[in-house]
């Protein structure tokens, strides 16, 4: 009797979530503002990236915004094959691209940003990775949502390209799911996660929050930065529902490496202090 009255409760609970995203997700639209002041700059982290640097720096190249108004920061994190001639070569040709690269003793995604932002110009800071790729209107879709002020932290849409066979297709569903969640719960006010992949904030904000967690030797600080944000700015979180602001990236090529990827994103779970973030994942874990 106790366990049916559990189960009854606990599906009221996740169809309660459920219905709540669905009306939050339905209820956002895109930003009819335009930005017409903020800087912008874009900054990636990168490691051993030949293959994919020179398509993202493409991308951000040919942006349709004005080009004096945002700049492009890469930040070479040790690479060891060609990725630093590949960044050399294209900062020559491209005068709004600066080449940042890490010192001895000097490592990781999260320091790696902090370093690029410290040499930033930009008002607003926009992030994604090297092996994504962004339509022209990509800067001035999220640069638009900064025209309100009360905007800190924009968090944007992540999708896969290029998926090929069931298990890719399987995952691209599964990403969506996640994308769709996470978008839905910031609407509400409840933002539990993010993707660093496409994420911007105000400069200001993030050395005003910017413990950043410094003492975490987990990933996910973008994330962590999100949470921080929230506490401060319950309101001034918001993400971006334009097709124009999407990145896209590869889902991972087989199962191992999607195991190592779950396993990289769960280990920072004991981490968390929001609540609702916890909340959340206790009910994923007990409807499972």
């Amino acid at each position: 009797m106790i366990l049916y009255i559990f189960l009854i409760l606990l599906l009221s609970w996740y169809f309660k979530v459920f219905f709540l995203y669905r009306y939050s997700w339905k209820s956002m639209r895109p930003s009819e503002n335009i930005n017409k002041t903020d800087f912008i700059t874009v900054i990636i982290a990168c490691r051993n990236e030949e293959n994919n640097i020179l398509n993202i720096i493409e991308d951000v190249k040919n942006q349709d915004f004005d080009k004096q108004r945002f700049e492009m920061i890469v930040v070479n994190d040790h690479s060891e094959d060609s990725t630093l001639k590949i960044l050399e070569k294209s900062a020559k040709s491209w005068e709004n691209l600066k080449i940042i690269c890490m010192n001895e003793g000097e490592q990781g995604k999260k320091n790696a940003i902090k370093k690029g932002i410290s040499c930033a110009n930009g008002s607003v800071i926009l992030c994604t990775d090297a092996d994504c790729r962004a339509g022209k209107n990509w800067i001035k879709t999220i640069a638009n949502y900064f025209a309100d002020k009360s905007v800190k932290l924009l968090s944007a849409p992540v999708e896969f390209h290029n998926k090929k066979g069931i298990f890719q297709k399987v995952q691209a569903l599964e990403f969506l799911s996640l994308i769709g969640s996470g978008a839905a719960a910031i609407n509400r006010g409840k933002g539990i996660f993010c993707n660093g992949a496409n994420l911007a904030y105000r400069k200001s904000i993030f050395l005003e929050v910017n413990s950043y967690d410094s003492n975490s030797a987990v990933s996910g600080d973008d994330v962590f930065l999100m949470h921080h944000v929230k506490v401060k700015y319950p309101s001034g979180i918001r993400f971006v529902k334009d097709r124009e602001a999407i990145v896209k990236t590869d889902a991972q090529p087989n199962l191992k490496s999607f195991i190592n990827q779950r396993k990289r994103w769960t280990a920072k779970s004991s981490s968390y202090t929001d609540w609702d973030t916890i909340s959340v994942s206790i009910l994923v874990l007990l409807i499972m």
